[in-house]
Protein backbone atom coordinates (compact mmCIF):
# COMPACT_ATOMS: atom_id res chain seq x y z
CA UNK A 1 0.00 0.00 0.00
CA UNK A 2 1.26 3.47 -0.77
CA UNK A 3 2.09 6.10 1.82
CA UNK A 4 0.18 8.45 -0.42
CA UNK A 5 -2.89 7.08 1.33
CA UNK A 6 -2.86 8.61 4.78
CA UNK A 7 -4.83 7.57 7.83
CA UNK A 8 -7.30 10.37 7.37
CA UNK A 9 -8.15 9.22 3.88
CA UNK A 10 -8.29 11.35 0.79
CA UNK A 11 -10.74 14.18 1.12
CA UNK A 12 -12.40 15.95 -1.72
CA UNK A 13 -10.66 19.19 -0.64
CA UNK A 14 -7.20 17.73 -1.21
CA UNK A 15 -7.67 17.93 -4.99
CA UNK A 16 -10.25 20.67 -5.41
CA UNK A 17 -8.23 22.10 -8.24
CA UNK A 18 -7.44 18.80 -9.90
CA UNK A 19 -10.31 16.64 -11.07
CA UNK A 20 -8.16 13.68 -12.01
CA UNK A 21 -6.98 14.83 -15.43
CA UNK A 22 -3.47 15.75 -14.33
CA UNK A 23 -0.62 13.26 -14.17
CA UNK A 24 -0.58 11.31 -10.86
CA UNK A 25 -3.87 12.78 -9.67
CA UNK A 26 -5.91 10.74 -7.17
CA UNK A 27 -9.65 10.49 -7.59
CA UNK A 28 -11.58 11.40 -4.43
CA UNK A 29 -13.66 8.62 -2.87
CA UNK A 30 -17.31 8.77 -3.82
CA UNK A 31 -18.70 7.85 -0.39
CA UNK A 32 -16.14 9.36 1.95
CA UNK A 33 -14.04 6.18 2.38
CA UNK A 34 -10.63 5.47 0.88
CA UNK A 35 -10.76 2.74 -1.74
CA UNK A 36 -8.64 0.33 0.30
CA UNK A 37 -10.94 0.59 3.31
CA UNK A 38 -14.04 0.33 1.13
CA UNK A 39 -12.69 -2.84 -0.51
CA UNK A 40 -11.96 -4.36 2.87
CA UNK A 41 -15.48 -3.65 4.12
CA UNK A 42 -16.94 -5.24 0.98
CA UNK A 43 -14.71 -8.27 1.49
CA UNK A 44 -15.78 -8.57 5.13
CA UNK A 45 -19.44 -8.45 4.11
CA UNK A 46 -18.86 -11.47 1.88
CA UNK A 47 -17.02 -13.18 4.75
CA UNK A 48 -19.94 -12.53 7.08
CA UNK A 49 -22.24 -14.32 4.66
CA UNK A 50 -19.76 -17.19 4.32
CA UNK A 51 -19.39 -17.81 8.05
CA UNK A 52 -23.09 -17.17 8.70
CA UNK A 53 -23.84 -20.03 6.31
CA UNK A 54 -21.36 -22.33 8.05
CA UNK A 55 -22.57 -21.46 11.54
CA UNK A 56 -26.23 -21.76 10.53
CA UNK A 57 -25.65 -25.18 8.98
CA UNK A 58 -23.76 -26.31 12.07
CA UNK A 59 -26.57 -25.27 14.41
CA UNK A 60 -29.15 -27.10 12.28
CA UNK A 61 -27.01 -30.26 12.19
CA UNK A 62 -26.09 -29.97 15.87
CA UNK A 63 -29.65 -29.86 17.16
CA UNK A 64 -30.97 -32.20 14.48
CA UNK A 65 -28.59 -35.04 15.35
CA UNK A 66 -29.45 -37.39 18.19
CA UNK A 67 -26.67 -38.45 20.53
CA UNK A 68 -24.33 -35.55 19.81
CA UNK A 69 -21.05 -36.14 21.70
CA UNK A 70 -20.10 -33.98 24.66
CA UNK A 71 -17.23 -31.74 23.45
CA UNK A 72 -15.65 -31.89 26.92
CA UNK A 73 -15.11 -35.65 26.46
CA UNK A 74 -13.31 -35.23 23.13
CA UNK A 75 -11.84 -31.75 22.70
CA UNK A 76 -9.16 -29.96 24.72
CA UNK A 77 -11.52 -27.20 25.86
CA UNK A 78 -9.13 -25.63 28.36
CA UNK A 79 -6.27 -25.45 25.88
CA UNK A 80 -8.57 -23.90 23.29
CA UNK A 81 -9.91 -21.44 25.88
CA UNK A 82 -6.33 -20.25 26.39
CA UNK A 83 -5.92 -20.05 22.62
CA UNK A 84 -9.07 -17.93 22.44
CA UNK A 85 -7.73 -15.59 25.11
CA UNK A 86 -4.48 -15.33 23.16
CA UNK A 87 -6.34 -14.34 19.99
CA UNK A 88 -8.32 -11.70 21.91
CA UNK A 89 -5.04 -10.28 23.25
CA UNK A 90 -3.76 -10.08 19.67
CA UNK A 91 -6.71 -7.82 18.86
CA UNK A 92 -5.60 -5.52 21.67
CA UNK A 93 -2.05 -5.36 20.29
CA UNK A 94 -3.51 -4.65 16.84
CA UNK A 95 -5.39 -1.66 18.26
CA UNK A 96 -2.25 -0.43 19.99
CA UNK A 97 -0.28 -0.71 16.75
CA UNK A 98 -2.83 1.51 15.00
CA UNK A 99 -2.90 4.00 17.87
CA UNK A 100 0.89 4.41 17.99
CA UNK A 101 1.13 4.69 14.22
CA UNK A 102 -1.61 7.33 14.23
CA UNK A 103 0.37 9.18 16.92
CA UNK A 104 3.48 9.08 14.73
CA UNK A 105 5.53 6.62 16.79
CA UNK A 106 6.51 4.07 14.14
CA UNK A 107 8.83 2.17 16.48
CA UNK A 108 6.10 1.27 18.97
CA UNK A 109 3.65 0.61 16.16
CA UNK A 110 6.04 -1.96 14.69
CA UNK A 111 6.53 -3.62 18.09
CA UNK A 112 2.78 -4.08 18.55
CA UNK A 113 2.41 -5.30 14.97
CA UNK A 114 5.08 -7.90 15.69
CA UNK A 115 3.28 -8.90 18.92
CA UNK A 116 0.09 -9.40 16.91
CA UNK A 117 1.94 -11.61 14.44
CA UNK A 118 3.38 -13.71 17.26
CA UNK A 119 -0.06 -14.11 18.85
CA UNK A 120 -1.61 -15.19 15.56
CA UNK A 121 1.23 -17.61 14.82
CA UNK A 122 0.92 -19.23 18.26
CA UNK A 123 -2.84 -19.57 17.74
CA UNK A 124 -2.31 -21.42 14.46
CA UNK A 125 0.43 -23.55 16.03
CA UNK A 126 -1.81 -24.64 18.90
CA UNK A 127 -4.59 -25.46 16.46
CA UNK A 128 -2.22 -27.64 14.41
CA UNK A 129 -1.16 -29.38 17.62
CA UNK A 130 -4.81 -29.97 18.50
CA UNK A 131 -5.49 -31.46 15.06
CA UNK A 132 -2.53 -33.80 15.35
CA UNK A 133 -3.70 -34.93 18.77
CA UNK A 134 -7.26 -35.52 17.59
CA UNK A 135 -6.27 -37.29 14.38
CA UNK A 136 -3.85 -39.49 16.29
CA UNK A 137 -5.37 -42.81 17.20
CA UNK A 138 -6.76 -42.50 20.74
CA UNK A 139 -5.17 -45.87 21.54
CA UNK A 140 -1.76 -44.16 21.47
CA UNK A 141 -2.96 -41.53 23.94
CA UNK A 142 -4.31 -44.31 26.14
CA UNK A 143 -0.99 -46.17 25.87
CA UNK A 144 0.84 -43.14 27.27
CA UNK A 145 -1.60 -42.97 30.18
CA UNK A 146 -1.19 -46.68 30.94
CA UNK A 147 2.60 -46.47 30.82
CA UNK A 148 2.49 -43.48 33.18
CA UNK A 149 0.38 -45.46 35.64
CA UNK A 150 2.74 -48.43 35.38
CA UNK A 151 5.77 -46.25 36.07
CA UNK A 152 4.06 -44.85 39.18
CA UNK A 153 3.65 -48.42 40.46
CA UNK A 154 7.24 -49.42 39.81
CA UNK A 155 6.43 -51.53 36.78
CA UNK A 156 9.10 -51.50 34.09
CA UNK A 157 7.95 -50.38 30.66
CA UNK A 158 10.03 -51.14 27.58
CA UNK A 159 8.30 -48.48 25.52
CA UNK A 160 5.87 -48.23 22.62
CA UNK A 161 5.63 -51.34 20.50
CA UNK A 162 6.88 -53.60 23.31
CA UNK A 163 5.11 -55.56 26.00
CA UNK A 164 5.46 -54.40 29.57
CA UNK A 165 7.86 -56.26 31.78
CA UNK A 166 6.76 -56.13 35.40
CA UNK A 167 9.49 -56.74 37.99
CA UNK A 168 6.89 -58.09 40.39
CA UNK A 169 5.24 -61.30 39.26
CA UNK A 170 1.49 -60.84 39.10
CA UNK A 171 -0.09 -64.12 40.14
CA UNK A 172 -3.70 -64.63 39.14
CA UNK A 173 -4.57 -66.55 42.26
CA UNK A 174 -8.22 -65.53 42.08
CA UNK A 175 -9.39 -65.38 45.67
CA UNK A 176 -6.07 -64.31 47.13
CA UNK A 177 -5.42 -61.49 44.68
CA UNK A 178 -5.08 -58.05 46.26
CA UNK A 179 -6.45 -54.81 44.81
CA UNK A 180 -2.96 -53.66 43.91
CA UNK A 181 -2.20 -56.94 42.18
CA UNK A 182 -5.43 -56.73 40.22
CA UNK A 183 -4.57 -53.23 39.03
CA UNK A 184 -1.05 -54.28 38.00
CA UNK A 185 -2.37 -57.30 36.16
CA UNK A 186 -4.96 -55.25 34.32
CA UNK A 187 -2.33 -52.66 33.42
CA UNK A 188 -0.15 -55.39 31.94
CA UNK A 189 -3.00 -56.80 29.91
CA UNK A 190 -4.07 -53.43 28.52
CA UNK A 191 -0.49 -52.33 27.85
CA UNK A 192 0.26 -55.54 25.98
CA UNK A 193 -2.80 -55.06 23.80
CA UNK A 194 -2.06 -51.40 23.11
CA UNK A 195 1.64 -52.00 22.46
CA UNK A 196 0.79 -54.50 19.75
CA UNK A 197 -0.99 -51.68 17.94
CA UNK A 198 -4.04 -51.69 15.74
CA UNK A 199 -4.00 -54.08 12.77
CA UNK A 200 -2.90 -52.15 9.69
CA UNK A 201 -6.05 -52.71 7.71
CA UNK A 202 -7.62 -50.31 5.24
CA UNK A 203 -11.27 -49.38 5.61
CA UNK A 204 -11.90 -50.80 2.13
CA UNK A 205 -10.62 -54.24 3.14
CA UNK A 206 -12.73 -57.40 3.07
CA UNK A 207 -15.27 -57.82 5.90
CA UNK A 208 -13.24 -60.62 7.45
CA UNK A 209 -10.20 -58.34 7.79
CA UNK A 210 -12.29 -55.47 9.11
CA UNK A 211 -13.65 -57.78 11.78
CA UNK A 212 -10.09 -58.27 13.06
CA UNK A 213 -9.78 -54.51 13.40
CA UNK A 214 -13.12 -54.21 15.19
CA UNK A 215 -12.16 -57.04 17.53
CA UNK A 216 -8.97 -55.23 18.52
CA UNK A 217 -10.93 -52.05 19.22
CA UNK A 218 -13.47 -53.96 21.29
CA UNK A 219 -10.72 -55.61 23.33
CA UNK A 220 -9.06 -52.27 24.05
CA UNK A 221 -12.34 -50.78 25.18
CA UNK A 222 -13.19 -53.81 27.32
CA UNK A 223 -9.81 -53.83 29.07
CA UNK A 224 -9.97 -50.06 29.59
CA UNK A 225 -13.35 -50.32 31.26
CA UNK A 226 -12.10 -53.20 33.43
CA UNK A 227 -9.08 -51.17 34.53
CA UNK A 228 -11.18 -48.07 35.22
CA UNK A 229 -13.41 -50.17 37.49
CA UNK A 230 -10.38 -50.89 39.71
CA UNK A 231 -9.34 -47.23 40.03
CA UNK A 232 -11.23 -44.74 42.26
CA UNK A 233 -13.51 -42.68 40.02
CA UNK A 234 -12.55 -39.39 41.69
CA UNK A 235 -8.79 -39.96 41.30
CA UNK A 236 -6.70 -38.41 38.53
CA UNK A 237 -6.06 -41.80 36.93
CA UNK A 238 -9.70 -42.82 37.26
CA UNK A 239 -10.94 -39.69 35.52
CA UNK A 240 -8.33 -40.04 32.76
CA UNK A 241 -9.20 -43.68 32.13
CA UNK A 242 -12.92 -43.02 31.97
CA UNK A 243 -12.37 -40.18 29.51
CA UNK A 244 -10.04 -42.38 27.46
CA UNK A 245 -12.64 -45.13 27.49
CA UNK A 246 -15.36 -42.80 26.21
CA UNK A 247 -13.01 -41.49 23.53
CA UNK A 248 -11.99 -45.00 22.51
CA UNK A 249 -15.62 -46.04 22.40
CA UNK A 250 -16.70 -43.09 20.25
CA UNK A 251 -13.61 -42.77 18.06
CA UNK A 252 -11.48 -45.93 18.12
CA UNK A 253 -9.95 -45.00 14.76
CA UNK A 254 -9.25 -41.42 15.82
CA UNK A 255 -11.17 -38.17 15.50
CA UNK A 256 -11.18 -38.28 11.70
CA UNK A 257 -13.34 -35.93 9.56
CA UNK A 258 -15.26 -38.78 7.94
CA UNK A 259 -16.39 -40.32 11.24
CA UNK A 260 -19.68 -38.46 11.88
CA UNK A 261 -21.42 -35.09 11.74
CA UNK A 262 -19.53 -33.79 14.76
CA UNK A 263 -16.07 -34.52 13.35
CA UNK A 264 -16.84 -33.27 9.85
CA UNK A 265 -18.42 -29.99 10.97
CA UNK A 266 -15.64 -29.46 13.53
CA UNK A 267 -12.86 -29.65 10.96
CA UNK A 268 -14.73 -27.63 8.34
CA UNK A 269 -15.51 -24.73 10.66
CA UNK A 270 -12.30 -24.57 12.66
CA UNK A 271 -10.21 -25.39 9.59
CA UNK A 272 -11.64 -22.55 7.50
CA UNK A 273 -11.17 -20.16 10.38
CA UNK A 274 -7.61 -21.36 10.93
CA UNK A 275 -6.90 -20.71 7.26
CA UNK A 276 -8.22 -17.16 7.71
CA UNK A 277 -5.96 -16.60 10.73
CA UNK A 278 -2.98 -17.95 8.79
CA UNK A 279 -3.82 -15.57 5.92
CA UNK A 280 -4.05 -12.72 8.39
CA UNK A 281 -0.62 -13.53 9.82
CA UNK A 282 0.87 -13.52 6.32
CA UNK A 283 -0.79 -10.16 5.59
CA UNK A 284 0.51 -8.71 8.87
CA UNK A 285 4.04 -9.83 8.07
CA UNK A 286 3.80 -8.13 4.66
CA UNK A 287 2.41 -4.92 6.20
CA UNK A 288 5.13 -4.90 8.86
CA UNK A 289 7.84 -5.28 6.21
CA UNK A 290 6.37 -2.49 4.07
CA UNK A 291 5.79 -0.29 7.10
CA UNK A 292 9.43 -0.72 8.15
CA UNK A 293 10.65 0.70 4.83
CA UNK A 294 7.94 3.40 4.85
CA UNK A 295 6.04 1.95 1.92
CA UNK A 296 2.92 1.49 4.04
CA UNK A 297 1.32 3.82 6.54
CA UNK A 298 -1.36 4.01 9.17
CA UNK A 299 -4.09 3.30 6.64
CA UNK A 300 -2.56 -0.09 5.87
CA UNK A 301 -2.52 -0.98 9.58
CA UNK A 302 -6.11 0.17 9.99
CA UNK A 303 -7.34 -1.88 7.02
CA UNK A 304 -5.61 -5.11 8.01
CA UNK A 305 -6.79 -4.45 11.57
CA UNK A 306 -10.41 -4.54 10.40
CA UNK A 307 -9.80 -8.03 9.01
CA UNK A 308 -8.02 -9.17 12.16
CA UNK A 309 -10.79 -8.02 14.48
CA UNK A 310 -13.35 -9.77 12.29
CA UNK A 311 -11.40 -13.04 12.47
CA UNK A 312 -11.21 -12.73 16.27
CA UNK A 313 -14.93 -12.09 16.58
CA UNK A 314 -15.77 -15.10 14.42
CA UNK A 315 -13.57 -17.33 16.56
CA UNK A 316 -15.33 -16.26 19.76
CA UNK A 317 -18.61 -17.39 18.19
CA UNK A 318 -17.10 -20.66 16.91
CA UNK A 319 -15.51 -21.45 20.26
CA UNK A 320 -18.81 -20.91 22.02
CA UNK A 321 -20.96 -23.09 19.76
CA UNK A 322 -18.42 -25.84 18.93
CA UNK A 323 -16.51 -26.27 22.19
CA UNK A 324 -19.04 -25.20 24.83
CA UNK A 325 -22.44 -26.32 23.49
Amino acid sequence: MSTAISHHGVSGHDHSHDHGHGHGATMPPAIGLPNTKLCMWLFLVSEVMFFAGLIGAYIVIRFGTAGWPNPYDILAVRVTAFNTFLLICSSVTMVKAFQWSDAGDRGKAMKFLFATIVGGAIFVGIQVYEYRHLLHQPSHVLLEQVEHMMAERGMAVEGHGEHAAAPVSVVLAGMGQSQDQAVKDQLEKLHGLLAEGRPDIKKTAAPSELEELREWDRNVLQETIALAALIPADSKDGKALRKAGRHQNLYPEGFVPSRDNFTSTFYIMTGFHGFHVFGGVVALIAILALYAVRKAGTMAIEVVGLYWHFVDLVWIILFTIVYLM
